[in-house]
């Protein structure tokens, strides 16, 4: 069935240790502690180094034990605890080897761009999960369909925030967002935030429906319903 299927699809783990190059040493003692790690899991995790990254090679369904189905990352809890130095970790999930590791580096060039050194995975469907750390967790399609480039081009806004609202849309029934909404998910600014909503209403996607003090105290803060079917290419 498609759980098996899914299970069954090869996954990629590449570590980088991150800032600077790395020496020996603490490649050294990174692969340790991931062995270490492999052996208190019980799991199979095919260990290599390739340059200054370790890449570490199982299936699917251990990366979906590993991080409760792509919403935390056990691993990099592990590594943050063991290690006196930070890590970037990317996970790419794919039909082959090949495309395994092409998505995992994609994931981690991610987490090389994530002040807070997240780890995102990459899966088989080309979409981006993360970062791994709970509730902000978001999968979205690296390559937009032509309608959302569309939209993304009229509004002036980046094709990829706008994936993510439809994601969370989608994925998490979410209609109504606040600015501050889109400040956790999006990892963007509260100028960004109000800055995409402004441009929404103006295109007819998003309406103002109510205003709801979020923290208790402050200026009420605008709610808005967001629908993009309602704009006109």
């Amino acid at each position: 069935d498609r759980v098996r299927m899914e299970n069954a699809l090869t996954a990629c783990c590449v570590i980088e240790v991150s800032k600077d190059i790395p020496t020996q040493e603490k490649l050294d003692m990174l692969k340790a502690i991931l062995e270490q790690f492999n052996s208190e899991q019980n799991i199979i995790f095919v260990l290599r180094q390739n340059g200054t990254a370790l890449e570490a090679t199982t299936s699917n369904a251990t990366v979906r034990k590993l991080t409760s189905d792509y919403t935390t990352c056990l691993l990099t809890s592990y590594l943050y605890e063991a290690l006196p130095f930070s890590t970037h970790i990317g996970w790419g999930i794919g039909y082959d080897i090949v495309t395994a590791h092409q998505n995992a580096s994609r994931a981690i060039m991610q987490s090389k761009a994530d002040p807070s050194r997240y780890t995102y995975l990459v899966n088989e469907n080309d979409e981006m999960v993360g970062p791994l750390c709970g509730d902000r967790t978001i999968s979205y399609q690296l390559r937009p369909s032509t309608r959302t480039n569309h939209i993304a081009k009229m509004l002036g806004i980046s094709a990829v925030n706008l994936e993510k609202v439809i994601s969370l849309q989608k994925n998490r029934g979410m209609t109504e967002f606040s600015a501050s909404d889109l400040v956790f998910y999006l990892d963007i600014t509260p100028r960004s935030a109000t800055r995409i909503l402004k441009k929404l209403v103006e295109h007819g996607a998003a309406t103002k429906i109510t205003s709801m003090n979020l923290n208790g105290r402050g200026r009420p803060a605008a709610i808005y319903e967001i629908n993009f079917e309602k704009i006109q290419l």
